[in-house]
């Protein structure tokens, strides 16, 4: 249980220690006092509790009114300067909107009078394109007209030709149909013949078949007599293994049941047997001790009843002595009251000695009565102490022998248990050593059954062996027989084959002469058939070129008009495209002009914005500095009043560790027993251990409280100081690395711009030189046609275009200077950047530094009031733990003496005035540094103000200067766009007068190469026709040429067949000569293989015996060895169970000696404890006796 705040918990403890108070002190009136100061200072706690509560909610309304005024007013400036940086926004907004709302006016008004340029140039390119179209059409009417008239005499010559051609080939076909004719009547003849051969050989093949059947099926049916008789004999063989296989499990099941019932199990019935036996005379010592101790309990109840009793009645009597005495005295006064009514002063003060002498005669006979109680009572308590220590006497008495008889009982019990642990472990090892004998016997045996089982089978198994290599030499020798029957099929085979490819031969030589004969007919028919055909398509063919000929040529007359008008349209094509280029360029450069204007004034309102920003920001930061003052100073307030409320704690509990140690001294002069008192002070120890709680978590609610303001604090003004100072040295530096930055990309705009200038240079290069090669090749031409004029003028272009070739490369060295050059800035303006990003980062981490250094100053507050409240808990601590002396001494005594009492007495009240003294210091420490930590807070507020206005005048400085630096930079451009314009309009001049001249000279190479094209095709048709003429004749002469030819030709290919059928037909002999002698030679081999396999199997048979019989020795000399082996295991069973039943009996002797010795040290134990019991008691019996001497 703990005190705090709460008044149900605070009613519940307070409950809790009455009850406990009550249940030690009892009925005994003596500690009614204490009983009532320990009530009282209990129910103090409640209201002072309260009362704390009820100020610490005060105090919280308090500073939250305070807070929310101070955000209000901070909130209400704040609204007033982002309105107006709002109102500065908007104006500048709506210009800049404006502006560029003009701009996009000004681009399409721009836009629109180029469009209407190009238009006017595209309707003049389209009216002069569709009159030269025009002019062409005509002139390529005619050119039809003419080319439908050459077309129209070639049909006709055409027709003609197609006429002669249609006439050849039909008396081609007609000759060759007589041909053919004569040929297919000799060819089915031959064919008829080989008909009949093919029905001969058929009917051979399939006798030869028809054998080839019978003898497989024969030795079919052999194979299968051979596989039933062999699987017969296995069927029988494999029956006996089954036999002898079920006879060797029964044996093997017979043995594995003697194993098992050799094997018993081990029991522990003995044990359970002793735990029991253990279980129930330990129940019976239980219940002796519980009917001595409810003896030793009733007697007890019994003799404090009486007690009580005696007590009450002397206390009685001596009541009723009291009150008669008192009624006594009372009728005194009042008699002798009414005897001085009417006497005057002297008699009344003799009355009045008399009156009084009666009434000390009455207090006398009072005090003799009650110091006569008293001793009565003293005697009573005296009897009621030596009779109470008598039976706690005879109960130490009891305790001791039953405590004793139940040591040595268990010790009993467990000497048993080790007895038949080490019995267990001996039938374990014995039943172990016997369980291993009966597992290798059985092993042993379980081999002699193996072996016998091997044993019986092995004569099957060499009978079943034999069987397999019977039956392997019959199907062996079968097979062989089988491919001897067929290998002669085959032979027979191949003769009948042999004799029809000598017939079939002999008839394809037949075929073959009859065809060579019909082929050389047919050639010499088609040789002069295609000859005839190609003059007429020599003749096609000429009127066929000499019409595409003349088709050319009027196409080129065409294409030579056509040139002309095309040139005409070309220059003034050129003219255009250049008008073009230049309004596209002034039109670019008036939408930069008005973008440049735009860009002024957006820069113009964007520097005003930032301006209102800067000062706004700065404005608004200077109102949290104030407000974070105000905020500070309303925390101070409130931790004044936990300061406060602390040191009212501490002097609360300061008083009532006080009154409790009253609280005890007052209890010590008290009659009480030993017990009470312990029991007295260990609830007292408990109530100053919860007001030591209550204490530590004041002190730990306000270290937290004041901590988390200093770390709030600590974080607020740090953060907001040195990130201020950072802020302006990072935005300076950005903003310098934002000018490298505009500095670079100008460079980088510049290095484009004379990039894009040098790709210009470049393909005018490019064009000059493709020029240059252009006009290289014509000039070789001219040099060909040995034209000097052409020559010359070839020769002056080509220099002018080296000349502007040479201009370019300069110019173009020009831009490759200046670009070095801006890179060489740009790499300079990158060192410059990086190295400001560099200090950057050493800014970084100094204003790491300078925060933790600034934090650590507010750190050291943090530690000195961690430090004060430390040094208070530790001091409360230490006042509290004085009361320990109390438990100290009774627990190493039955009573506290005189002199121990007055020791802690002493050391109480210098803990206690050390700690009053430590409150008011330590009050006045937390005072000194919240108020230090107020004042350095203040300071630190003063400076960032300071630092605020410092940071919003650089800014508007800086960002002043990055404006004019802006306006530099667009006025740089405007001058670079000048020159851009400047530039572009003279190159496209340029390339305009190259292009027209160019053209020019194209125009003039490409006339004359028509003309020259005109005559050279005009020559061309004439040499045609000439050449024509000479190609018939000579088509005449090679056609009797050929005729003569093939007559050769078929009389050497005749000769060739023969000599081919003579030698296929030896071939073929050959060959099936050969199929016949390797199947011979094959049946010999397989006659051989036969006589082998005879041999192979007598071989086999032998081995066979010989391994039967070498098994047969090693099962015989294998059972003689497990037989010795089941001998060997018996006989070392045997010695090692001797040994375990000596290692048994001397564990038996050791046990015996050890439960002795216990028996004895728990004896002297038990006996120990006993008289150190008894010693206790009488000492106890003392200190109660002489306490009834001092009340005396």
């Amino acid at each position: 249980m703990n005190l705090g705040c709460d008044e149900h918990l605070n009613k519940d403890i307070i409950k809790h220690f009455q009850s406990e108070y009550k249940l030690r002190v009892k009925e005994d009136k003596i500690y009614d006092s204490i009983y009532k100061s320990f009530s009282k200072e209990l129910n103090l706690f409640i209201p002072f509790f309260k009362q704390q509560s009820d100020l610490e909610k005060k105090q919280k309304s308090l500073f939250l009114q305070r807070q929310d005024l101070i955000s209000q007013d901070h909130q209400i400036l704040s609204d007033k300067y982002i309105r107006a940086y709002d109102k500065i926004i908007d104006k500048n907004s709506i210009e800049i909107n404006d502006q560029h709302q003009l701009l996009l006016e000004k681009h399409k008004e721009i836009q629109t009078n180029y469009q209407l340029k190009l238009e006017h140039i595209q309707s003049e390119r389209i009216s002069l394109k569709n009159q030269i179209t025009s002019q062409i059409n005509d002139a390529k009417t005619k050119v039809n007209r003419r080319f439908f008239e050459i077309e129209q005499n070639f049909k006709s010559l055409k027709a003609k030709n197609l006429d002669i051609v249609d006439e050849i080939e039909k008396e081609f076909k007609l000759t060759e149909e007589n041909i053919q004719n004569n040929f297919e009547k000799t060819l089915a003849s031959l064919q008829l013949q080989q008909t009949e051969i093919v029905e001969v050989k058929e009917q051979a093949i399939n006798e030869n078949k028809a054998s080839k059947s019978l003898e497989t099926t024969k030795n079919n049916t052999y194979y299968i007599n051979i596989k039933k008789t062999f699987n017969d004999a296995n069927v029988n063989i494999n029956e006996k293994i089954n036999v002898l296989n079920k006879t060797h499990q029964r044996a093997l099941s017979k043995l594995e049941k003697s194993r098992d019932k050799n094997n018993d199990p081990i029991l522990e019935e003995k044990i359970e047997s002793i735990k029991q036996n253990y279980a129930s005379q330990l129940e019976a010592f239980d219940l002796s001790f519980e009917e001595v101790l409810k003896k030793y309990e009733d007697k007890k109840e019994k003799m404090l009843h009486e007690f009580g009793e005696s007590i009450s009645i002397y206390n009685s009597k001596l009541t009723n002595n009291k009150e008669t005495i008192e009624e006594e005295k009372l009728k005194i006064v009042r008699e002798h009251r009414n005897q001085m009514k009417d006497l005057n002063d002297a008699q009344q003060q003799m009355i009045a000695k008399k009156m009084k002498k009666q009434l000390n005669m009455s207090d006398n006979e009072l005090n003799k009565m009650i110091i006569q109680t008293q001793k009565d009572i003293s005697e009573i308590k005296r009897s009621y102490q030596q009779r109470t220590s008598q039976l706690e006497n005879n109960y130490l008495r009891n305790r001791y022998e039953w405590r004793l008889n139940k040591l040595l009982l268990t010790n009993t019990f467990h000497n048993d248990l080790k007895k038949i642990e080490i019995n267990y472990q001996y039938n374990l090892e014995s039943a172990r050593s016997k369980y291993q004998l009966n597992e290798s016997q059985f092993a042993v045996k379980k081999e002699i059954l193996l072996q016998t089982l091997n044993q019986d089978i092995l004569p099957l198994d060499t009978q079943m062996m034999l069987q397999n290599l019977v039956q392997e030499r019959e199907l062996n020798l079968l097979n062989n027989d089988q491919q001897i029957a067929l290998n002669q099929l085959k032979i027979e085979l191949l003769d009948i084959e042999k004799t029809f490819e000598i017939a079939h031969q002999e008839l394809i030589f037949l075929e073959n002469k009859n065809a060579q004969e019909l082929s050389s007919e047919i050639l010499v028919l088609n040789s002069n058939t295609q000859l005839e055909l190609e003059k007429a398509k020599i003749q096609r063919e000429a009127y066929k070129e000499d019409f595409m000929r003349r088709k050319t040529l009027l196409q080129s007359s065409f294409d030579y008009q056509q040139l002309q008008l095309n040139h005409r349209y070309n220059i003034q094509n050129i003219n255009w495209m250049y008008e073009e280029q230049i309004e596209d360029i002034d039109s670019r450069y008036s939408k930069f002009l008005a973008k440049r204007k735009e860009t002024l004034i957006y820069h113009k309102r964007s520097h005003f914005m930032r301006d209102a920003d800067v000062k706004t920001k700065s404005r608004i930061q200077q109102n949290a500095s104030i407000k974070s003052i105000r905020d500070y100073k309303n925390d101070i307030i409130s931790k004044q009043y936990y300061i406060e409320s602390l040191t009212s704690t501490l002097l609360f509990c300061y008083t009532r560790l006080q009154n409790v140690n009253a609280m005890i001294g007052q209890l010590y002069r008290l009659p009480a027993h030993p017990d009470v008192f312990k029991s007295m002070i260990d609830l007292f120890k408990q109530y100053v251990e919860q007001i030591n709680l209550v204490v530590e978590s004041k002190i730990e609610n306000n270290k937290d409280e004041l901590l988390a303001f200093i770390n709030t604090r600590k974080n607020d003004i740090s953060h907001h100081k040195h990130a201020l100072k950072h802020e302006t040295f990072q935005f300076f530096s950005q903003n310098n690395i934002d000018q490298y930055d505009i500095d670079i990309d100008h460079f980088e705009q510049e290095i484009k711009y004379l990039e894009s200038m040098l790709l210009i240079e470049q393909a005018s290069i490019e064009k000059h030189q493709a020029f240059v090669a252009q006009l290289e090749k014509i000039k070789q031409q001219v040099q060909s046609n040995d034209d000097t004029l052409d020559r010359t003028d070839n020769e002056k272009l080509i220099k002018r275009h080296i000349i502007h070739i040479k201009a370019s490369q300069s110019r173009n060295n020009i831009y490759e200077q200046e670009i070095r050059k801006h890179r060489r800035a740009q790499s300079l303006l990158e060192y410059r950047k990086q190295k400001i990003k560099r200090e950057m980062n050493r800014e970084n981490r100094k204003f790491e530094r300078r925060t933790k250094v600034e934090m650590k100053q507010y750190d050291q507050y943090g530690r000195l009031i961690l430090k004060v409240y430390q040094r208070i808990n530790r001091q409360f601590k230490t006042f509290a733990s004085s009361f320990n002396l109390y438990n100290k001494y009774i627990d190493n005594n039955v009573f506290m003496t005189d002199k121990q009492i007055s020791d802690v007495m002493n050391n109480f009240d210098k803990k206690s005035l050390l700690f009053s003294n430590l409150i008011t210091v330590e009050q006045q420490n937390q005072q000194v540094l919240v108020k230090r930590f107020y004042m350095m807070h203040l300071d630190q507020e003063a400076l960032l103000i300071q630092d605020i206005k410092e940071h919003e005048k650089r800014s508007l400085s800086l960002l002043k200067k990055s404006s004019d630096l802006y306006r530099r930079k667009i006025d740089h451009e405007l001058k670079k766009q000048e020159h851009m314009t400047r530039h572009a309009r003279q190159i496209e001049k340029n390339q305009l007068d190259d292009e027209i001249k160019t053209q020019e000279i194209q125009y003039l190479k490409s006339c004359k190469k028509l003309e020259v094209l005109i005559k050279h095709q005009e020559d061309v048709i004439q040499k045609a026709n000439q050449e024509i003429e000479l190609q018939l004749q000579t088509i005449n002469q090679n056609q009797h040429e050929i005729a003569l030819q093939y007559l050769n030709d078929t009389q050497e290919k005749d000769h060739a067949l023969e000599d081919q059928y003579q030698k296929n037909l030896k071939q073929v002999l050959h060959q099936y000569d050969k199929k016949i002698d390797d199947f011979n030679h094959l049946n010999m081999n397989l006659e051989k293989k036969n006589q082998a396999l005879l041999l192979q199997y007598q071989a086999n048979e032998k081995s066979l015996y010989d391994t039967h019989t070498s098994k047969l020795n090693h099962f015989k000399q294998k059972s003689t060895q497990n037989l010795q082996k089941i001998n060997q295991l018996e006989n070392s069973f045997n010695k090692k169970v001797k040994q375990e039943l000596k290692t048994r009996n001397t564990s038996f002797r050791l046990l015996q000696k050890d439960l002795k010795s216990k028996n004895k040290q728990t004896t002297t134990a038990e006996t120990k404890i006993f008289n150190q019991d008894v010693k206790e008691e009488r000492a106890s019996l003392r200190f109660k006796l002489k306490s009834l001497k001092i009340n005396k």
